[in-house]
Formats: structure tokens, C-alpha cells, sequence
């Protein structure tokens, strides 16, 4: 009887996981991270792992263009969005990150590039008003 009783808590145990080798959940970084934020102001409610490393990559991408810190460029994405949606122009925050990347070469600091890339969005849209 206790043979069966044991054959049975193991098959419980290994059926939830505890001890098999099962698929382990994706890990999600921690909320405090500068591409998770991004990711939910952008609207992702639980962002997955790979959502928040595109956003990751893509800040690490301009804060190396335009020598910034992540948190910084994380920063100045929000502030940049801001303007735009201020100046009737709506863009997610990967979209600015990735259209920023562009701007990073010529600019003298990270800010330059993002105020060079408000600037021309802006002035784009008057142009088709």
C-alpha cells in the first residue's frame, strides 16, 4: 500500500513539474529595467522576454551611438514622444529608438540627436497639413 501511495505522489510531483525536466516559464527581467518601461508605456501589459530585449537592444543601440547611458536615452525617448504627441505626431517608443539610431552619428550627445529627430518629425507633419 505504501509503495502505491509513494508511486502516486511522485507521478503528482513530476505531472506539476517538481523535480521533471519539463519547459521552464520565460523569464521576464525585472520591471525596473529601462526596456521593460518602455515596453509597457508603449502599451505591452506583460511584456515578454523578447519584447523587452527589442526594446533593450535598441537603447543600447542608441545610447552607443550618441555615448549616453541607457537610462538616459530610455529618458529622452519619453520626453521625445511627449513633444510629438504634443505637436499632434503619435509614435510608439521603439519606433523612436529605432528611427533615433539614425541621428546618433552627426550628434553631439544623445540629446542632440533626439531633439534633431523631434525637429524633423514635427516640421514633417506641418509640411502635410
Amino acid at each position: 500500500m505504501r509503495t502505491w501511495w509513494a508511486a502516486a505522489l511522485m507521478a503528482v510531483a513530476l505531472a506539476a513539474g517538481c523535480g521533471g525536466e519539463g519547459t521552464a516559464p520565460e523569464e521576464t527581467p525585472p520591471p525596473n529595467t529601462p526596456g521593460y518601461r518602455l515596453a509597457v508605456l508603449d502599451g505591452e501589459v506583460d511584456p515578454s522576454l523578447t519584447t523587452i530585449q527589442r526594446y533593450d537592444s535598441a537603447i543600447q543601440t542608441v545610447a552607443s551611438g550618441c555615448k549616453g547611458s541607457v537610462v538616459e536615452v530610455a529618458r529622452l525617448a519619453q520626453e521625445s514622444r511627449d513633444a510629438l504627441t504634443n505637436g499632434k505626431v503619435f509614435e510608439d517608443l521603439i519606433v523612436i529608438l529605432r528611427d533615433v539610431s539614425g541621428y546618433t552619428a552627426g550628434a553631439a550627445d544623445c540629446k542632440a540627436a533626439f531633439t534633431s529627430y523631434v525637429i524633423v518629425e514635427l516640421k514633417g507633419e506641418d509640411e502635410t497639413s
